[in-house]
């Protein structure tokens, strides 16, 4: 017999079952799986050796405390088990909690960092087209400096220019004394 299977779940009946209660419960199942009446059902006969294994425990009231005990236990661990497995349960979604948390809150410095770059990125691009206009306003100005001292200076090329065809009495002053 399987050491999982239940004798008692197997006839049927309770752990508080009497005697006269084993008895009756085993001989309605000995019938019901006897290989002899379930020829076509090949798994009656396994399950006939249970029943009649089964009985054959519960029978003997020493070997029926022994089971009875080793059933505690395994309810007992059982129960541990589930204790335990509750416990592990709520430990981790607790952790799941905060690993979500964690990690919503590393997305959010994600964005921040990415928002802080981007204005920094449009900080610098503004100053540079700042500058770039500054150079060009300081360039124009130049030119326009540069052009002025060009008229200037032939401004003054023409004058020396038309000084120097002007004939020499054009340049001489006469005083006359009294």
């Amino acid at each position: 017999m399987d050491a999982e299977i239940d004798v008692y779940e197997l006839l049927g009946i309770s752990i508080g079952a009497n005697e006269k209660e084993i008895t009756k419960a085993y001989r309605i199942k000995a019938l019901q799986y006897h290989p002899d009446k379930n020829r076509d059902n090949p798994d009656a006969a396994k399950v006939f050796h249970d029943v009649k294994s089964a009985y054959d425990l519960l029978s003997d009231p020493k070997q029926r405390g022994e089971y009875d005990e080793r059933q505690r236990a395994r309810l007992a661990k059982r129960q541990r088990q589930n204790a335990l497995s509750s416990q592990r349960k709520r430990m981790k979604s607790q952790l799941e909690r905060d690993e979500r948390a964690a990690r919503s809150v590393h997305v959010e410095q994600q964005a921040r960092e990415q928002q802080v770059r981007e204005e920094a990125a449009r900080f610098r691009d503004e100053a540079l087209k700042a500058e770039w206009r500054r150079d060009k306003q300081m360039r124009e100005h130049v030119r326009q400096a540069h052009a002025a001292e060009e008229e200037t200076a032939q401004h003054a090329q023409h004058a020396a220019e038309v000084l120097s065809e002007a004939d020499e009495l054009d340049r001489t002053i006469r005083v006359r004394w009294d």
